[in-house]
């Protein structure tokens, strides 16, 4: 860094987008624009027409894990350049049926139950077009153990009789997706005012939310893609006028694409090849205001080949894709799709749509805060006088004429709300539904502890989008306070020469315990792991002549990144503090780095309560007006549980024995997993001695793993609940 910049509190786009960032989510990247994974075919099945998507719910293809039953799974082998594209390795196979043992206390003294195993088909692929010779079954090794009585393996061993270098290939088959890759971030919280509920954006990072480049500071290249399923056009010709139609913003609430950032289209002809037929640039490097980036309307038409050479477009694997060209080293350059449409018997202008829809969902019910303790709340005093549902009508005469609404306690089932008969509203383009918390929701004053209260407005009547017919706001009451809502769109932070403080205003009306603070860390040009800083807790700070004056410092902190969706990392006190109206949280660095914390451009509760010490003089942040937000740090105030540093849950007692017992380790293509205790969210992950991520899988009804795509060699396993690591172990993988 310059030696000679000052001391300010900035905004940057983020590197990474922390609502992706889950280990859980890929066995490994795809490449761009091609299939899935080497181990992998995936054919979907194709459109009718017309192909609609308003993005309000998510038509991408299901991640790895949570893809159905193969149509069909085998071993392949042969000269066929196909298998060039596949994971190669010796498998062990037997020609002979063959069994398992497993443990089973019911059975002493041996505790085993003998299970036949499944024969595996086996092809064998020609050169050069990779017809199938001869497909026969053959079966894995038998699996021999022996255990003791309380299910500890003893041995382990493989019998098998054949050693074949091959492919293990899995066929799936899709239906009911409108969209063949993951690339795109379908969201609701990173465009300004978009013509309905939920777009697909277009960024720098890949699938799992982080960069495409993580090396460079400034990288540039292809970014995303955001590919059609199949679509039937064989029986359409250039006549009917087809029209591929969308909107499209840039910016947003995150990053304005630069002016040699673009945003293409392309359509894939009868001979498989992709032809640019539409594109916008970016336009200059300064941040836009957000009343000049509206949605913009696009059309394309789809044309007859005129000569030979020309496309043919009308076959029945017509697709189309939406890619673009960015910064690939954070989340930059942003690209907001919504409304895509094609059809035949269209106009280059035609952009009716019949939606009457909800743009948002509703905001939180709360005046100050996005969350507030059970103990914090004060009933009429802590909530919005009004909220607004924001409905937009998309078409030339009306759709809807009322309104309706409810409000109820999820955790009882009580009813505080619930209209049924209607609010008329008038037919404009953009309406504003009020919703008052006390005469319209009867909204409680008094809550009990860990109670979720669910605010609901919708349109009942059939508009052909049901889903964007209603916007909900579930609001919890727990322990934590805070201004955010756990989307961060952008990162906040200091940096510059010379020591430096952020202070964090809370106002706890009732004596509470202060037990731990929650910060989500996220990254611009990559992690600053190194950072040391001061966790600071104040009563007073330096402004209007007051005196400042710390409660409390956890000195030497450093940022921690943790890969799960709304990654807070705790901070926990060792002697929780009584605490009691006005406090202040931030931290202190000297370090020139920007420390990097996410910033909420949605919820801007936060906004007048930054304070920022720089060049020893105390003052409201430097952040300006027009990008209001909330810095994404909160409070924990809980005197009944224990908090540590190293997670984003309290800290449990130490178990007298494992949770997880995994065996035969070493193992060769199946480990089973007998767990103590199992919850929805827990799940194996998988990672080689370099740390890179090979293997998961939800642990939700299932006891057992395939590691059969795993190399012989030593391996890391974790059990995983929610982000939370719950325990490590040492796993061998062995083949001969």
């Amino acid at each position: 860094m310059n030696a000679n910049i000052r001391a300010q509190d900035v905004l940057y786009p983020l590197n990474f987008n922390p609502l992706l960032t889950k280990p859980s989510q890929k066995l490994e990247l795809k490449p761009r624009g091609g299939q899935d994974s080497v181990n992998y075919t995936i054919t979907y099945e194709e459109i009718d027409l017309p192909f609609v998507d308003e993005f309000s719910t998510n038509k991408q293809r299901p991640a790895n894990k949570n893809l159905p039953s193969p149509i069909s799974q085998y071993y392949v082998i042969g000269k066929c350049p196909g298998l060039l594209n596949y994971k190669m390795g010796n498998y062990r196979f037997s020609k002979l049926p063959s069994t398992e043992d497993t443990y089973n206390p019911a059975f002493p003294p041996d505790y085993i139950s003998t299970t036949p195993l499944s024969p595996i088909l086996f092809s064998l692929n020609d050169s050069p077009n990779c017809n199938t010779l001869v497909s026969e079954n053959i079966y894995p090794p038998t699996i021999k153990r022996k255990f003791s009585a309380t299910g500890a393996l003893l041995s382990d061993s493989l019998i098998y009789d054949t050693l074949i270098y091959s492919a293990y290939k899995k066929d799936f088959f899709l239906k009911g997706y409108l969209w063949t890759d993951r690339h795109a971030y379908f969201n609701s919280h990173l465009p300004y005012m978009p013509p309905s509920k939920g777009v697909a954006t277009l960024d720098g990072l890949n699938e799992y939310g982080v960069p495409y480049n993580k090396l460079a500071t400034n990288a540039y290249g292809l970014a995303d893609y955001l590919t059609s399923a199949p679509i039937l056009l064989a029986s359409y010709n250039g006549s009917d006028s087809a029209y591929l139609s969308f909107l499209y913003q840039p910016q947003g609430l995150g990053d304005n694409p630069n002016v040699e950032d673009s945003l293409l289209v392309e359509f894939l002809d009868d001979r498989g090849r992709w032809f640019p037929v539409w594109t916008v640039k970016g336009t200059k490097n300064d941040e836009r205001s957000l009343d000049s980036i509206g949605f913009q309307f696009a059309s394309i038409h789809i044309p007859d080949p005129i000569v030979a050479s020309d496309p043919n477009y009308f076959h029945n694997k017509f697709q189309f894709r939406f890619k673009n060209y960015a910064t690939i080293s954070g989340n930059n350059d942003h690209w907001h799709i919504d409304y895509v449409r094609l059809d035949t018997g269209r106009t280059f202008q035609d952009t009716s749509l019949r939606d009457a829809n909800f743009v948002y969902e509703l905001p939180s019910i709360l005046k100050r805060f996005t969350l507030l303790p059970t103990q914090q709340y004060r009933g009429g005093i802590d909530l919005e006088d009004t909220i607004f549902g924001i409905n937009r009508n998309i078409y030339p005469a009306p759709i809807f004429n009322a309104y309706k609404y409810n409000c109820i306690n999820e955790n009882t089932g009580l009813i505080f709300a619930n209209n049924t008969a209607g609010k008329t509203f008038s037919a404009d383009p953009l309406v504003y539904h009020p919703l008052e918390s006390n005469a319209d929701l009867n909204f409680p004053v008094f809550i009990e502890d860990s109670t979720y209260v669910t605010t609901k407005i919708y349109l009942d009547q059939s508009d052909g989008f049901v889903t964007n017919d209603t916007a909900t706001t579930r609001q919890f009451f727990f322990n934590e306070m805070a201004y955010d809502d756990g989307t961060a769109e952008w990162a906040y932070g200091l940096q510059g020469l010379g020591t430096k403080k952020v202070a964090y205003r809370f106002f706890i009306p009732n004596k509470d315990t202060l037990a731990a603070v929650k910060i989500l860390f996220t990254s611009i040009n990559g992690p600053v792991s190194s950072l040391l800083f001061n966790l600071t807790i104040w009563k007073t700070i330096g402004m209007n002549g007051a005196k400042e004056e710390v409660i409390k410092t956890l000195t030497n902190m450093k940022p921690k990144y943790i890969d799960s969706m709304n990654s807070f990392v705790t901070f926990g006190l060792e002697e929780p503090l009584e605490v009691q109206d006005t406090i202040y949280v931030g931290w202190i660095q000297s370090d020139e780095r920007n420390l990097q914390i996410g910033y909420d451009r949605n919820s801007t509760k936060g906004f007048e309560n930054i304070f920022v010490e720089l060049n020893n003089i105390w003052s409201k942040s430097n952040i300006a007006p027009s990008r209001l937000g909330s810095p994404m740090m909160r409070l924990i105030l809980d005197g009944q549980r224990k908090y540590s540093t190293a997670g984003v849950k309290p800290q449990q007692a130490a178990a007298g024995k494992k949770n997880l017992i995994l065996y035969p380790n070493p193992a060769d293509h199946s480990l089973t997993l007998q767990l103590e205790t199992r919850s929805k969210s827990m799940e194996i992950i998988v990672y080689d001695l370099l740390g890179k991520l090979v293997l998961e899988k939800s642990l939700h009804e299932t006891n057992s793993l395939d590691v059969s795509s795993l190399n012989p060699g030593l391996y890391i396993l974790r059990l995983v609940d929610d982000g939370e690591i719950l325990q490590t172990e040492k796993l061998q993988i062995t083949r001969w």
